[in-house]
């Protein structure tokens, strides 16, 4: 039963493809815990963003809705 799989693949080459997915997630959580922003971290940016677009486009049609009344 030592025998390759019909492709050719053994199951030491199995293996190691195995090990280099799970270093590569390992790297993956590590950069995950220390390099992205949290949703709780993010939070106070997205109220100043959306803040500031709402009120440039209150402006903006307030404007026109001036120049149309006039």
């Amino acid at each position: 039963m030592n025998e390759d799989f019909q492709n050719g693949v053994t199951l030491g080459e199995i293996a190691r493809v195995v090990r280099r997915i799970e270093s590569a997630m390992v790297e993956l959580r590590s950069d995950l815990k220390h390099d992205y922003v949290t949703r709780a971290e993010f939070w106070p940016v997205k109220v100043l963003v959306y803040g500031f677009a709402g009120l440039v486009l209150v402006g903006v049609v307030g404007a026109l809705i001036a120049l149309v009344a006039k």
